[in-house]
């Protein structure tokens, strides 16, 4: 499998979407097997999956909403945006994904009866359940806190070995704001929720998260 990192800016990124999205949903036969028995199953392997890494601030939630409504609509269609994986965006695949969870979206885990690994093998269990029998051809997973929450090669490593036996082939989709705009846009959404506190051009985070070069070969 060989990752591609697919990378558009501005009004490109929705397009760029829409238009792999098209070409994805065009009707296809499903994929079938034969079992033991004899009796004919769908195959659970996805010939495509498009795994949307980010960035914010580049109208992920717009993507996702759509995703999440159209739910049944794109299934029709051959492409498959999982339940399993979160409610809206795919935050519990990240949880899966990543070493630490002391923020607030790690609660999920932190809470868990049996820990990080059991969180695990429950969201492995809920997503095998999930596409069982699916005759999708596209996986859809996104979540714009990829690239930002999944840094080390542990836990991006760990994001692969949870999607890439199921899909033949693995896309990489990031979408770029220009960084100066980025930062503004996010300070802007800080002081809106009564923060006065927040320096979005703090040290610890000016090395990696406006860096798109290192953030594009960490992927």
């Amino acid at each position: 499998t060989i990752m591609a990192v697919l990378v558009a800016v501005g009004w490109r990124c929705r397009a760029a979407l829409k238009r792999a999205i098209r070409l994805a949903a065009r009707p296809q036969p499903a994929v079938s097997k034969a079992s033991e028995t004899g009796q004919i199953e769908v195959s659970s392997m996805f010939e495509t999956c498009f795994l949307h890494i980010g960035t914010e601030k580049t109208g992920t939630k717009s993507i996702q909403a759509f995703m999440t409504v159209n739910y049944e609509r794109l299934k029709f269609r051959g492409l498959l945006y999982p339940r399993s994986l979160g409610p809206h965006n795919h935050r519990k695949l990240r949880n899966f994904a990543a070493n630490t969870h002391t923020h607030v979206m790690g609660a999920e885990v932190r809470d868990h009866p049996q820990g990080v690994e059991g969180f695990r093998r429950q969201l492995t269990a809920e997503f095998l359940d999930e596409i069982a029998g699916c005759a999708c051809r596209t996986l859809i997973i996104s979540d714009e806190h990829f690239h930002s929450s999944l840094t080390t090669p542990e836990e991006i490593d760990r994001l692969r070995a949870f999607v890439q036996p199921h899909c033949q082939n693995i896309q990489i989709l990031l979408y770029l704001r220009r960084q100066d705009q980025l930062c503004l846009s996010y300070y802007s959404e800080y002081i809106k929720s009564g923060h006065s506190d927040y320096a979005p051009l703090r040290e610890k985070g000016i090395r990696y998260y406006y860096d798109y070069k290192s953030l594009i070969q960490n992927y």
